[in-house]
């Protein structure tokens, strides 16, 4: 049975085994920072065009849609530079586009980076700092 351990080390898991005695012994496998596996992200899937009826439809406050659908990173970061800021307050704090970009896109990174945009901001601050975050990361990717 393999089961996670934590403490100040990081134990990458912990097994009993049975000896050639009958005995139970635990056996663990330290890593350190610098050996630990890092995800590496798929950027062919990260950046590919993603079906329309999985693209990220763009809605207003009142669930309007808005005609506008997002079908890959790129295009996101395009249309989002254009569309109407409305749509942007409508879904950011809902976490609409962090859930899209780390299901559908599988960029749990960039999702998680999008978390940490200072509250209160204006409809255009929010764009121009959503914008950042996704340029810098489709920069990464290529």
């Amino acid at each position: 049975m393999t089961a996670p351990i934590q403490s100040q080390e990081t134990i990458k898991y912990s097994q009993q085994l049975l000896t050639k005695t009958g005995e139970f012994s635990t056996t663990k496998t330290v890593l350190s920072e610098k050996e630990l596996p890092t995800e590496k992200p798929n950027r062919e899937s990260i950046l590919r065009n993603v079906p329309y009826e999985t693209g990220f439809h763009f809605s207003t406050e009142k669930r309007v849609y808005t005609g506008i659908t997002a079908v890959s990173l790129p295009d996101f970061a395009l249309k989002r530079e254009t569309i109407d800021a409305d749509s942007i307050l409508f879904h950011y704090p809902r976490g609409d586009f962090q859930k899209w970009i780390q299901d559908t896109l599988g960029d749990k990174e960039l999702a998680n980076r999008m978390c940490f945009i200072q509250a209160n901001l204006s409809g255009e601050e929010l764009r121009n700092q959503l914008l950042k975050i996704v340029q810098k990361r489709i920069s990464e990717l290529k």
